[in-house]
């Protein structure tokens, strides 16, 4: 009987270790998303940072051309926005998030432009992958005309 009792308690043991491991491998991977989802929003507002910096310097007429209302997407390489299309993310052998060459990931980013005021436009990106519950990464930034 103690025999018995003490097999119990060891294969429970052995169960609630086994148990422990799944979960934190999976909040593992699961904080490994966040991180690059987040790495991949602020790039966004860098693009869209970019984009106002260099009307600025090229003396453009709108200091907002280029940044129209809408949902669209963004790569490192190019100062132009393209039509948002739920497209997910490319990586490049050299380790770059972009829509023209790589492997398909998981991630899909969606930037949303307004323009609250003459002399502000709003952007909002979203990163959104599939795990983690349909929960997405966000970063919110207001740029302002300084000129």
């Amino acid at each position: 009987m103690e025999m018995i009792a003490a097999i119990t308690i060891l294969i429970g043991g052995v169960l609630v270790v086994y148990g422990s491991s799944a979960r934190m491998l999976a909040y593992t991977y699961n904080n490994q998303y966040r991180l690059v989802a987040s790495y991949l929003a602020q790039e966004g507002t860098e693009i869209i940072r970019n984009i106002r910096d260099q009307n600025w310097v090229e003396g453009a007429e709108d200091w907002r051309e280029g940044l129209s209302i809408g949902d669209w997407r963004v790569q490192y390489d190019s100062e132009a926005l393209m039509v948002y299309g739920d497209t997910p993310l490319l990586l490049s052998e050299d380790g770059q998030y972009s829509y023209g060459v790589g492997e398909e990931t998981i991630f899909k980013r969606k930037i949303s432009i307004t323009h609250p005021t003459d002399d502000s436009v709003k952007i909002l990106v979203e990163v959104a992958w599939p795990y983690d519950k349909g929960q997405s990464v966000q970063a919110e930034k207001i740029l302002y005309n300084w000129f």
